[in-house]
């Protein structure tokens, strides 16, 4: 160490140094040269802004938030130390999130936030993180912010929208995306979502107007016509139809669509036919779609589910609810879970029960499976039991009203999150819709489901989860300490008045017919199901597998060798 390196003046020099030696790219010496430093002089905040410094271009993001958080300590009213510390911790859980670590990085982001409040680019990323970790709830407010920014900001008014959505609030969606378009009428990616949110709010030609706005403004935008299409179904406009094929025909030329743009096409042309009566055709098309699905996101592997579901049978032998922590719940007897395979009758179950004055219908609630993901099938302790019990119970009530004696959550595949319900809410009930598999297979094969469910592109892939389904199903019955209904959805429609009496009544509630008018119930849905949801009760879908039989084979072979049986 050089003599002087205690004086002040030794110190300014060695400062000096180290800039110049981090500029020439030389990290080592530098590092020697901080390190004398950092000992002379252990309580100077620029020693420790270089030490973040060097530990950043060494690329160790959390050693550089240390340091800076030494210097923070140091000089906490210094608002430059403040606000590289909030870079820091933003770049931090930028990375994280990334990595998909997101946990840490919404931690490392908030902090960044609450140290720089008024930045708007670490603002930005927190609102992107809180977003894709998929609590709703924490997502909002900050896109609120930003919007409240910049109003005209095409992103942030997409993604309030979109939260909004996910909060189950359409009526404010809606407006969102309607302040949107009277603000910025040229932007086709706000009609687009506001016909989407019309959509789910009911609004049949609201949505259809906004298509129509969106594909005037984009012509021949796929998206929007998909949604068109898939809206219209066997009303669609035969020269909307005539674009569609168009697009989807041209492999070559220089309007071919990409594949994701190509299964949502897809999809909705087979909505058309099938409407049209074009059985064929439409079979054509969801294979083609599905095709198309499973080039973009990857082909299934039915061993996944299967996996899946022996490892949740195995954690819940026998007994296994008689240790459970106890929960805060304990006494809450509100929650009514619908569940089963999807397009197996759950909108239309839950939408009997929502239409009693007793029931608030809280749609398909994410939350259930993010606290499985985040806290396993059983929370280990009274403190992790609370938050689980806490978040979903946030959730469920958002919308209801206070007086609620029952809150019902479909979502369908909630059939593998059981066990959790069952610890949170020992008092709950749980409603198994059930449903000619093959109806439920051409269903499913035809619809537009998420990326990330590959089953659904394939028709023995299909059959394979049904099969898990019913398997997991059966060991509930025999395990699950909470009461489970069996509803069948050709008896539900066959004599709804009976299937509903003995639904409303298993949820512990005395009749109301307004339970059978479901139909005039002007609640959003948010399901492929919506708009059937709005019809009385029909049998129009029961037997629908008949016209696409000869497609069916690979499902019908899985189905047979599980011993799965097949009504006549």
């Amino acid at each position: 160490m050089p003599p002087n390196l205690a004086s002040s003046d030794g110190i300014a020099a060695g400062l000096r140094d180290v800039v110049a030696l981090l500029r020439q790219g030389a990290l080592d010496a530098a590092a020697t040269r901080l390190a004398a430093l950092r000992s002379a002089a252990p309580r100077e905040v620029r020693v420790h802004q270089l030490l973040a410094q060097l530990a950043t271009r060494r690329g160790d993001a959390s050693l550089a938030v240390r340091h800076m958080e030494d210097a923070h300590g140091l000089a906490p009213g210094d608002p430059e130390v403040r606000r590289q510390l909030a870079l820091l911790q933003a770049h931090a859980g930028t990375s994280l999130a990334g990595a998909g670590r997101m946990r840490e990085a919404l931690s490392a982001l908030r902090r960044a936030h609450a140290l720089a409040p008024g930045d708007a680019d670490i603002l930005r990323a927190l609102a992107d993180a809180e977003f894709r970790a998929g609590w709703p709830a924490d997502a909002l407010a900050p896109w609120q912010s930003l919007l409240e920014r910049d109003p005209d900001e095409v992103q942030a008014r997409l993604r309030v929208g979109e939260t909004l959505h996910r909060l189950g609030d359409q009526a404010a969606a809606v407006a969102c995306f309607r302040e949107g378009v009277e603000r910025q009428p040229r932007d086709a990616g706000l009609w687009l979502a506001l016909g989407q949110a019309a959509e789910d709010a009911g609004d049949r030609e609201g949505a259809r107007e906004a298509y129509r706005q969106a594909l005037a403004l984009r012509p021949g935008w796929p998206f929007a016509l998909a949604c068109q299409l898939a809206l219209e179904r066997g009303d669609a406009p035969d020269d909307a139809v005539a674009l569609g094929a168009g697009l989807l025909d041209d492999h070559a030329g220089p309007s071919m669509v990409d594949d994701g743009d190509r299964a949502l096409l897809g999809y909705a042309l087979g909505k058309v036919h099938e409407a049209r009566g074009e059985h064929a055709l439409a079979m054509a098309r969801w294979q083609d779609a599905n095709a198309a699905r499973r080039r973009a996101a990857g082909d299934p592997d039915p061993a996944v589910i299967a996996r899946r579901v022996d490892a949740v049978i195995a954690a819940h032998p026998p007994g296994v609810f008689d240790h459970a922590v106890p929960s805060p719940a304990a006494g809450d007897d509100r929650y009514v879970f619908v569940v089963g395979m999807p397009r197996s009758g759950t909108t239309l179950t839950e939408q009997i029960l929502a239409s009693h004055p007793d029931v608030h219908g809280c749609g398909e609630l994410p939350d259930l499976a993010m606290l499985a993901s985040r806290f396993g099938d059983a929370p280990g302790t009274p403190t992790a039991m609370a938050e689980c019990v806490s978040r979903f119970t946030a959730a469920a009530t958002r919308r209801a009203p206070g007086g609620a004696r029952r809150l019902v959550d479909k979502e369908p595949l909630d059939f593998l999150n059981l066990g959790l319900a069952a610890r949170l809410f020992p008092r709950a009930r749980v409603v198994w819709c059930r449903r000619d598999p093959r109806d439920i297979a051409v269903s499913i094969f035809g619809e537009n489901f998420a990326l990330d469910e590959p089953w659904a592109t394939r028709l023995d892939a299909i059959g394979h989860f049904i099969v898990a389904q019913e398997r997991l199903m059966r060991h509930w019955q025999a395990v699950l300490p909470l009461p489970i209904l069996e509803l069948r959805y050709e008896d539900l429609v066959g004599g709804p008045e009976s299937q509903a009496r003995r639904l409303v009544g298993f949820a512990g509630l005395p009749w109301d017919p307004a339970c059978l008018a479901f139909h005039e119930n002007a609640r959003a849905v948010q399901s492929p199901s919506r708009w059937q949801v709005r019809e009385p009760v029909h049998g129009r879908s029961v037997g629908r597998w008949r016209r696409h039989a000869g497609a069916l084979a690979p499902l019908v072979e899985v189905l047979a060798a599980a011993g799965v049986p097949l009504p006549d």
